[in-house]
């Protein structure tokens, strides 16, 4: 394969990716003949393109999970943003079921006071 062909091939496959935003096509990438170069060129984009996704998704749960925010606080890293959320996670999971426990008690104080009226309605 010539070396403008094959430049042709990898000038149309980059702009395919950048313009559609898939991953698939790289694997039709050896199909159609693409230099090793040009294979490895695809691969960096793919994975360019994922690392680009992944800070998007992490910049997102910077913004709700709850943490100093600010021009003077450092950005959290990535270990530090997926660790706050976890226990953030716990947390609230911890606060629902203590508030699921309390509801479920005053459920049960109200059943016994319901008891107690309809007692007295009885006994008037």
């Amino acid at each position: 394969m010539s070396t403008m062909k094959s430049s042709n091939i990898l000038n149309t496959f980059v702009g395919l990716m950048l313009a559609s935003e898939t991953v698939s096509a790289i694997l039709n990438a050896t199909a159609i003949g693409m230099s090793d170069a040009g294979v490895r060129l695809s691969i960096n984009l793919r994975e360019r393109c994922r690392m680009h996704d992944l800070n998007e998704a992490l910049d997102d749960l910077r913004a709700v999970i709850p943490y100093a925010h600010g021009n003077s606080v450092r950005k959290l890293s990535k270990i530090a943003t997926l660790l706050l959320a976890k226990n953030h996670i716990i947390m609230q999971a911890n606060a629902i079921e203590d508030l699921r426990m309390i509801i479920q008690s005053m459920q049960r104080q109200l059943g016994a006071l319901q008891q107690q009226m309809s007692r007295c309605d009885t006994n008037a």
